[in-house]
């Protein structure tokens, strides 16, 4: 891959991280201060869910496409 389609990769990782993360964030918020029912515990059941399923996809590529953090770190 060329320099700038790893730093669009990159990018790409960092801004859905970033996003799913705003989006649990939100979530917690909401259902802090009022009575949880069924909707907000499969709404945080599929949100979580969709981190995890992004932090093992985005892992996966990294290895598939022999990246490494460290390389990254500039």
């Amino acid at each position: 891959m060329r320099q700038t389609e790893i730093e669009l990769l990159w990018a790409w990782f960092t801004n859905e991280a970033f996003r799913i993360d705003a989006e649990l964030n939100e979530c917690r918020q909401r259902v802090r201060f009022r009575n949880i029912d069924i909707n907000d515990n499969v709404e945080m059941m599929l949100l979580l869910q969709r981190q995890s399923d992004f932090k093992e996809f985005s892992n996966t590529a990294i290895r598939l496409l022999n990246l490494d953090l460290e390389s990254h770190s500039n």
